[in-house]
């Protein structure tokens, strides 16, 4: 985290850093179910990104109706850490969730669980650390990848 502030536009920035071994960001499905690909992790090792929009929020809805009002810009949201997705989003955006094995390829940091996505194009616009469904995954991978694919596939 560089900064956070409720009173201003957006929530806060950061960076993300990739000073570590690089296999320890790498995807495995028993030992790092929220890795990246390895290639990822080797093309980033080292870096540093540059500063990123952060929001969070209590559910997703709140964030959506953020940029129904456009009191934010969804292009300039990086990553949106919310306790839950609502239902708003479902009018406009999809949610792709990177917590199925098969998605997995998708995540480009470290713990990242779902992307938000335009609803026609599937064109990704932020990325989604959904907490509940984080913690759901966790405690009982098995039936939250059955509940992910039915949620939102």
């Amino acid at each position: 985290m560089m900064s956070t502030n409720e009173r201003f536009t957006y929530d806060g920035l950061f960076k993300i850093a990739f000073d570590l071994a690089p296999e320890l960001y790498v995807y495995d499905d028993g030992k790092n179910p929220l890795g990246v690909p390895q290639e990822t992790a080797n093309a980033l090792s080292g870096k540093v990104t540059t500063p990123r929009i952060l929001e969070y929020k209590f559910s997703l809805d709140g964030l959506i109706e953020d940029f129904d009002s456009q009191d934010k810009n969804i292009k300039d949201i990086d990553l949106c850490v919310a306790w839950e997705t609502g239902e708003s989003y479902k009018e406009k955006y999809g949610i792709v969730s990177l917590l199925l094995p098969e998605n997995s390829d998708q995540r480009q940091y470290h713990g990242v669980t779902h992307s938000l996505v335009d609803l026609e194009s599937g064109s990704k616009y932020c990325d989604l650390i959904i907490l509940k469904e984080l913690v759901e995954f966790l405690n009982n991978t098995k039936n939250t990848c059955v509940a992910q694919r039915l949620k939102y596939e």
